[in-house]
């Protein structure tokens, strides 16, 4: 992720600069990784987890029955 800041009043763009790296498929608006505050203080990233291989796949059944406990 990179940030570019800009001087709207004469129009110029100022050098890139990396915040972070990601881990994650391509961020385009159809498939958009991530949201930043009104702000901009913050930024949500949902990034791929490496993991080994495997085949397990958990299942939760009844979990409602656990909502009403």
């Amino acid at each position: 992720m990179w940030s570019v800041g800009t001087d709207p009043a004469r129009g110029k763009f100022m050098p890139p600069e990396p915040l972070f790296a990601l881990h994650t498929t391509t961020l385009t608006a159809e498939h958009r990784t991530y949201a930043v505050t009104r702000d901009g203080s913050r930024i949500l990233v949902s990034q791929m987890v490496e993991q080994p291989g495997s085949n397990v796949v958990n299942v939760a059944v009844d979990w409602t029955a656990v909502l009403k406990k």
